[in-house]
């Protein structure tokens, strides 16, 4: 199955996740912003890859105020998942306030079938079994 993996990190706990996906073999593609500011006002720059040559897309953010991280949501505006199933996974230290849902609904808006998701409470070692669990649909 080939996965490709969309996901914005600003302090590098949601990239860690992101990197063991990759590891597992799927392609890897962040979102960026061109400083902290730009990024917690949504400006970012979304990667253009074709949702249509992958057979799952995972997408990941932190979780801010309980909400996900709006540069993703900004990104999957711009995307077009083609029908794609999509997993999703949030990274928090606190509450992650049904994020995971809100990133879900926001791909289903764009054309993907919405699928499994995880969330990863980043002040406990990080399970790398149940990361790549994201790249099954």
């Amino acid at each position: 199955m080939k996965a490709a993996v969309l996901y914005f990190s600003l302090t590098g706990n949601t990239r860690k996740v992101a990197e063991v996906l990759g590891k597992a073999g799927a392609d890897l593609y962040e979102v960026e912003a061109d400083n902290k500011l730009y990024a917690f006002l949504g400006f970012v720059k979304a990667p253009v890859f074709d949702a249509s040559e992958y057979d799952l897309i995972v997408l990941g953010c932190p979780v801010w105020a309980r909400m996900p991280a709006r540069p993703l949501t900004q990104a999957i505006k711009k995307m077009d998942f083609k029908g794609r199933p999509v997993n999703a996974f949030v990274t928090h230290m606190d509450d992650e306030g049904k994020s995971t849902e809100k990133v879900l609904k926001a791909a289903g808006k764009k054309g993907a079938v919405q699928g499994k998701s995880a969330s990863f409470k980043m002040d406990k070692e990080l399970d790398e079994d149940v990361v790549r669990e994201l790249l099954s649909s």
